[in-house]
């Protein structure tokens, strides 16, 4: 073999092996979701993406702990494009951070099933559409950030069962209709930030049952009424 044909050899050796087989030891669903998550928000323009669709193992902003995808950690990285479906598939995650990037369109419903997801990232998007009700699944959520996107519709009275979430960060999206009186039931909370929608209607008196709440930001909607003060019972 000349010495071309060896140089040619020698890179082959040393490049990452392109695979469509699973590579991360994963089930094949949770290794489809974040294969169509690369895909449906331009892997390859993202700042980082070391290993990823390689058998080279980890894949950058991705850990697997006992055979299952467990984070995804990719914010601040440039992702651009929408959320699959199949992010759903995701079943063993508990943290998902993907703020901080050019994300558009909706939040998949499917977000439901990943009911031991305990921090939920994407603000700071342009995510459109509603705020799923299937939120509501995610009970042993200890932060979310769904802040500073493009959200609409009415906030799900399904998030009355996040009740580990110590903040509810609203602001600013366009969001309309009523606070759901079921926001009394979200007794861990201490800080509420629903600033700058279009909420309207009636501050609900259930707020008053949240015993730990120390404050509360409202103004930016078209609210009527006055906060019920902790002392006040719903």
């Amino acid at each position: 073999m000349n010495r071309c044909g060896v140089l040619i050899l020698l890179a082959a050796l040393c490049s990452p092996i392109l695979v469509d087989a699973n590579a991360l030891g994963v089930p094949d669903s949770e290794y489809a979701a974040v294969v169509a998550l690369y895909h449906g928000t331009n892997g390859a323009g993202w700042t980082h993406h070391d290993n990823w669709l390689t058998t080279d193992a980890p894949w950058y902003g991705i850990t697997v702990e006992a055979g299952h995808v467990t984070e995804v950690d990719l914010f601040s990285n440039e992702l651009a494009g929408t959320l699959p479906n199949q992010l759903g598939d995701l079943t063993g995650v508990r943290l998902l951070h993907l703020q901080h990037n050019k994300l558009i369109g909706r939040i998949p419903p499917s977000i439901g099933r990943m009911t031991r997801c305990r921090e939920f990232y994407v603000n700071d998007n342009k995510l459109t559409g509603p705020i799923p009700s299937s939120i509501g699944n995610l009970v042993e959520l200890e932060d979310l950030a769904l802040y500073s996107n493009e959200l609409t519709g009415p906030i799900p009275s399904s998030i009355g069962s996040l009740t580990r979430l110590p903040e509810l960060d609203l602001s600013p999206n366009k969001l309309s209709g009523p606070i759901p009186e079921s926001i009394g039931s979200m007794t861990g909370l201490k800080a509420i930030d629903l600033a700058s929608n279009e909420l309207s209607g009636p501050i609900p008196s259930t707020i008053g049952a949240l015993a730990d709440l120390r404050t509360i930001q409202l103004c930016g909607n078209r609210l009527s009424g006055r906060y019920p003060s902790p002392s006040e019972d719903s």
